[in-house]
């Protein structure tokens, strides 16, 4: 394009979006360029700044100039703008991109250039940018293939549907159903005097004070019993991990004279409620990110195991959730794991804060996968990270004022500013909300989809001023919980209780001294877990498909199930045949297979005719990891015409 240049009220652009000034050519007055205007050919215009509006003005309304300034017909300064007529949640997904409006007598003209939505077609595209690829139009074998004839259960005419225990996710796979986990507690580890505040969460008192069993303690996470576990950083020795017990039934009696355990704000040397502390790395490795996954041991009454990231030696460790041992080690060269946490489907992801985020599939697994994305923020300085239910991730630039999400199911990010100085960041799945703090003592509530600051408010209240806001939480009761360095009486941390429906602080908790805690403070993470198990079915009619009779020519051959199934996870393939629908419903259902130990496609051997119905079981072990069916195509070959 050549340089943009101004004359009068004429703008000078490439060819392509030439004319800028309207036409007047034979009498006729078209300031819109949409061929219609006083004396035009076309006839007379009802709205002459907007070329979508010429004889349908009564059809067609003017456009919310306050909501959508960029749009066709409103008024604008002279130049070029970037526009998008599709849907704002297309854009950037898939090939849609936006395009070029020019602005003509003072009001913006159609939108050139621009890649909107289109009907799905099997071309290895997104073509309705909508982050899936070819859906609706892929054969059963899962390709565009002429040859492979049969029918699709899970998109198009036949989507996948909830039942009482299965649910299906925003891209349209079906997964096992989430059931609440209650989590009451809120825990601070307090760095400067190496201890571990215990919270509350419905009184908004300070109930437990515990030695960390480390130095510079400053992680927090809490896994599915509700158990804590603390990295210290150890910054000149060894770090450590210290796991506490949050049901005094887990606690040990060791010496048998009963339980002796903190109940106040004074810590208790040998408490019995610390279970263990372990050192984690070498010297100087600095455990810093830690998050539970969802292994909870054969009898699934564990709390999972913790994954710890080593700052300083570039690795992540995994330690056993009953002792504490190292199980695992993966080595992350050039990546200093910072911040830590698991989707709903077991994959761990992490941030540095130099800018990279981390994923590792298949943890628990023989091969896990380790890949490394470039988060897009105009800084570095990275911080807090939390997950959604769908697995989408929510990261916070400190050094840059700015929030991304990432939604690994369409490689797609979006990038907003905030206040300054955000830290901590923790989501909330009930309101598809987030909240996040600031290092000057406020916080922020965020729209997640699309991203946008829908209020922040000050933490200051009952005369407490927090100062140095970093950790943040969310209660079983929907309050948000702010752990600050300091602002309470000598000089200790001050943990704050927001209500986000109000914006009011409902309680200041003074805790110990220098808290600079991170991580999951309350157990947020855990708020949901998925059932154990989960069942439905399809009946597919062959080439009879549409007919209320069955044919007895279709000649079953091959099942194709696409799925993506964690080590903590499995798929049951059955399946039952029958002449008619009424003896289906008799016929005995037999083992296809199971995902992810037989291989796609599944062989069939069935009479050729009648009905098939496919039963898929969803498995999980554990709380997190649930496999997700994304589509079952069943190959069947019917006679042609005579």
């Amino acid at each position: 394009m050549r340089p943009l240049g101004i004359l009068g009220a004429c703008v000078v652009l490439s060819a392509s979006l030439l004319p800028a000034c309207g036409s007047r050519e034979g009498g006729c007055v078209d300031l819109d360029l949409d061929g219609y205007g006083e004396g035009c050919p076309a006839g007379p215009d009802c709205d002459d700044t907007n070329p979508l509006r010429h004889v349908n003005c009564d059809l067609v309304p003017p456009p919310d100039c306050e909501a959508t300034p960029f749009a066709t017909g409103c008024p604008c300064l002279p130049g070029v703008a970037e526009c998008y007529p599709g849907p704002a949640d297309t854009r950037d997904v898939g090939p849609c991109r936006a395009g070029r409006s020019l602005c003509i007598h003072g009001h913006r003209g159609l939108c050139q250039g621009a890649i909107v939505p289109r009907p799905e077609l099997c071309s290895g595209v997104d073509d309705d940018c909508d982050g899936r690829v070819d859906e609706g139009t892929l054969s059963p074998c899962g390709g565009c293939m002429a040859g492979c004839g049969g029918e699709v259960w899970g998109e198009g005419a036949a989507p996948f549907a909830p039942t009482d225990a299965l649910e299906v996710t925003s891209q349209g796979a079906l997964t096992l159903r989430r059931e609440p986990v209650v989590v009451g507690d809120v825990w601070i580890a307090n760095g400067a005097e190496d201890t571990v505040s215990r919270l509350d969460a419905a009184s908004a008192r300070e109930v437990a004070r515990y030695f960390s069993g480390g130095a510079e303690p400053s992680r927090v996470a809490v896994d599915w019993r509700g158990d804590a576990w603390i990295a210290n950083r150890a910054f000149d020795g060894v770090g450590s991990v210290t796991k506490i017990a949050s049901d005094p039934a887990r606690c040990v009696d060791r010496d048998g004279d009963g339980l002796d355990t903190s109940t106040g704000s004074t810590p208790v040397a040998g408490d019995e409620c610390v279970l263990f502390t372990r050192e984690v790395g070498g010297r100087a490795g600095v455990p810093r990110a830690l998050a539970v996954d969802g292994h909870v041991g054969p009898d699934g009454g564990g709390g999972g195991d913790v994954w710890v990231g080593l700052h300083d030696e570039g690795a992540v460790v995994r330690l056993d959730g009953e002792t504490g041992l190292e199980r695992e080690r993966i080595e992350t060269p050039g990546f200093e794991p910072y911040a830590a946490g698991f989707d709903p489907w077991g994959t761990l992801w992490m941030i540095s804060r130099d800018g990279y985020l981390l994923s590792v599939e298949g943890v628990g697994g023989a091969t896990p996968t380790v890949n490394v994305r470039e988060v897009p923020l105009p800084c570095y300085l990275l911080y807090g990270l939390d997950l959604d239910r769908e697995g989408r991730i929510f990261v916070t630039g400190f050094g840059c004022d700015r929030v991304s999400t990432f939604d690994p199911a369409t490689e797609r990010w979006s990038t907003l500013g905030t206040p300054p100085s955000v830290r901590g960041a923790v989501v909330d799945d009930a309101r598809e909300l987030a909240f996040v703090a600031h290092t000057d003592g406020r916080v922020s509530q965020l729209r997640v989809a699309p991203l946008s600051v829908e209020a922040t408010w000050e933490l200051a209240g009952l005369g407490v001023v927090p100062r140095e806001a970093i950790g943040i939480g969310l209660d079983a009761f929907g309050h948000v919980w702010v752990a600050s360095t300091s602002g309470a009486a000598g000089g200790r941390g001050v943990a704050t209780r927001l209500d986000p429906a109000t914006g009011a602080v409902g309680a200041q908790v003074s805790v110990g001294v220098g808290p600079h805690t991170q991580g999951d403070l309350t157990g947020a993470k855990r708020a949901e877990r998925f059932v154990p198990s989960g069942s439905a079915s399809y009946v597919f009619r062959g080439c009879a498909t549409g007919d209320a009779r069955v044919s007895p020519d279709t000649v079953w051959q091959r099942l194709h199930v696409t799925a993506d199934v964690s080590p903590f996870g499995r798929v049951i393939v059955d399946a039952r045949h029958a002449p008619t629908e009424v003896e289906l419903a008799d016929a005995p259902f037999v083992r296809v297979g199971v995902r992810p130990d037989d291989p796609s496609p599944m062989t069939l051997d069935l009479p050729r005719g009648g009905l098939v119905e496919v039963r898929l079981t969803l498995e999980v072990d554990g709380p997190l990891g649930a496999p997700r069916v994304r589509r079952v195509g069943l190959e069947e070959s019917c006679p042609g015409p005579d």
